[in-house]
């Protein structure tokens, strides 16, 4: 019988942003001003916090939901294009050579 294995259906679907990234590494949750999230009911206050975590390429913390020249998508994730944030948990400068 044939492998019926299909890698396109046991892809994980990510927003193109830190949190899918390898050189990203998870530290926590931080207060974020510009906290992209929603509630999760009506009567909720908005969050106010985001997951953030180390970048290797940028040397510096940033928010999952931060997007860099340096991104390389995880293996077995397959991106979705997202807006950036308006701005950085830190501010870092790209690596000019990899």
């Amino acid at each position: 019988m044939a492998n019926s294995f299909n890698q396109a259906s046991s892809m994980l679907t990510l927003p193109k942003a830190c949190i899918s990234c390898q050189h990203f590494t998870h530290k926590g949750i931080a207060e974020d001003k510009h906290c992209p999230f929603v509630a999760s009911d009506a009567w909720k206050p908005k969050p106010t916090k985001t997951k953030f975590g180390s970048c290797s390429a940028c040397k510096a913390d940033v928010f999952i939901t931060e997007i860099c020249p340096s991104y390389k998508s995880e293996p077995y994730v397959h991106v979705v294009a997202v807006t950036n944030r308006p701005e950085p948990m830190q501010p870092h400068q790209p690596p000019l050579f990899v």
